[in-house]
């Protein structure tokens, strides 16, 4: 009769724990925006000329020249053509802020500046899903190009915005798999597959 009656109260248990958890990751999922279509978005896509730890930082010094230097000028876009024909326009001027930054910080390197449109995966940016396809893209490439990119969605401008609040915030190309799913549900996921494994090893 106690075996019965601990049995079913085991039961009864996990059958309120798998209602817990399933209730959890349904409150607790990232929440997500609807993303402008490609064909209103402008990114801006900064590639290092290799994964080296100089590289890579200066990589990032470039992108807070550029943005000094050009951010209230995209800002004030009124749309993804009118920020085209703005990067067209300054295509030289970005180049030579890149190269003024990398020569300050003891890293002269060539820099290549163009406007095209380039495949790219989906990514999360912002809370914002950005599905896989073809988008413009302004492209400054340092050096050999070899290395990880920082990037951001130059219009609509978040990324200007972004960046003066939180100099870290950074897209990364694939090779920075965290920036695709945010840490904090990564997180609760993991607490939750713990105590799952935890009721079916006492049960």
């Amino acid at each position: 009769m106690h075996n019965a009656r601990q049995t079913g109260w085991k039961q009864y248990a996990a059958a309120v724990l798998a209602l817990a958890l399933l209730l959890g990751c349904a409150l607790f999922q990232a929440p997500t925006k609807a993303a402008p279509a490609p064909q209103d978005i402008l990114r801006l896509h900064i590639i290092a000329s290799s994964d080296g730890e100089e590289d890579q930082r200066v990589k990032l010094a470039v992108r807070d020249a550029i943005v000094a230097r050009f951010g209230p000028l995209f800002s004030g876009a009124a749309d993804r053509q009118a920020a085209c024909a703005l990067a067209e326009k300054e295509l030289s001027a970005i180049e030579e802020t890149a190269r003024q930054e990398l020569a300050r910080q003891g890293r002269p390197q060539q820099v290549r500046a163009s406007l095209s449109v380039e495949h790219f995966p989906s990514r999360l940016y912002d809370g914002v899903i950005y599905p896989e396809g073809e988008y413009q893209a302004l492209r400054v490439v340092l050096g050999e190009g070899a290395g990880k990119n920082w990037w951001c969605v130059m219009f609509p401008p978040l990324c200007f915005a972004d960046i003066r609040e939180d100099p870290s915030c950074a897209g990364e190309d694939a090779a920075q798999q965290a920036q695709d799913r945010p840490a904090g549900n990564l997180q609760f996921r993991s607490y939750l597959q713990e105590k799952w494994s935890d009721l079916w090893g006492w049960l």
